[in-house]
């Protein structure tokens, strides 16, 4: 063989095990991670959350809080427009919360213009029929929600604008002093 042929053979040859010894003494360093943002949660609607909140939590197996939490969904998850007035809106809920027409009992029964019911027969989730007198004294329907104010018989109230409005049902405070018919879901025998 030719010497120059050999001198180059060993040279590329300790080049070649210098390479591979860097490679194996040269720890492998990992890749840096990739970060990708994470998908942005749902937006909450405002009007749900403030609802839910002003109502507190509702417990399904209560009569009158699946009459409420069927009101929320009505109201404020489907935003549902219910042809007619407040009536025709209390009960759509109703019939959604599963008390038809028979399955409601009348607790109390008054006029337009009294007897009126005590404070204290009002339950959440209770049908209330008064005489409106935040709106020109009308008859109004609505759901009892809770006490704002008991005192001044202040109720907070989910019920409809009524007036067949494309509106869909509300939170809204009512002076409950002048109550003529309260009615309440009742279980099937």
């Amino acid at each position: 063989m030719n010497q120059a042929f050999v001198a180059a053979a060993v040279v590329l040859g300790a080049s070649l095990a210098a390479c591979a010894r860097e490679r194996t003494v040269a720890p492998v360093q990992p890749a840096p991670p990739v970060y990708a943002p994470a998908p942005a949660p749902p937006q909450a609607d405002p009007e749900l959350s403030a609802a839910q909140a002003e109502m507190g939590p509702l417990d399904p197996r209560d009569l009158g809080q699946r009459v409420l939490l069927a009101g929320q969904k009505i109201a404020f998850v489907e935003k549902r427009i219910i042809k007619g007035g407040c009536w025709d809106f209390v009960n759509a809920v109703y019939t959604e919360a599963g008390f038809v027409q028979k399955q409601r009992r009348v607790v109390f029964q008054g006029k337009r213009q009294g007897p009126y019911a005590k404070a204290d027969v009002l339950r959440p989730g209770d049908w209330i029929m008064h005489v409106n007198l935040e709106a020109g004294r009308v008859e109004h329907s609505g759901i009892f929600v809770k006490w704002a104010d008991r005192a001044r018989r202040v109720a907070l109230a989910l019920d409809y604008a009524g007036n067949s409005r494309p509106t869909p049902g509300r939170l809204s405070r009512h002076e409950y002093s002048q109550v003529f018919t309260v009615l309440r879901p009742k279980a099937e025998k």
